[in-house]
């Protein structure tokens, strides 16, 4: 069972209030992106690893980030 955090909790009510049946269409929603900024902003901008070994596998997960973020662009902006 996953463990309840707060961005969970508001992406499981703001999809229910949506009224929309496809998660992954409301999941490119702008209320779901609202939702998302926070802790993405936290993670790209802010974060930074207690262990300086761990600085690289940062760098390669902020880079999957970003071309997923491409390719997401891509397909709602054809």
């Amino acid at each position: 069972m996953a463990s309840p955090t707060t961005y969970r909790t508001q992406l499981e009510n703001a999809f229910q209030q949506s009224g929309m049946t496809s998660v992954d269409d409301w999941l490119f929603s702008t209320a779901a992106q609202d939702i998302f900024r926070p802790a993405h902003d936290r993670f790209v901008i802010d974060y930074t690893p207690q262990y300086s070994q761990n600085a690289t596998i940062l760098a390669q997960a902020r880079q999957v980030l970003r071309d997923a973020e491409a390719r997401g662009a891509a397909v709602c902006n054809p």
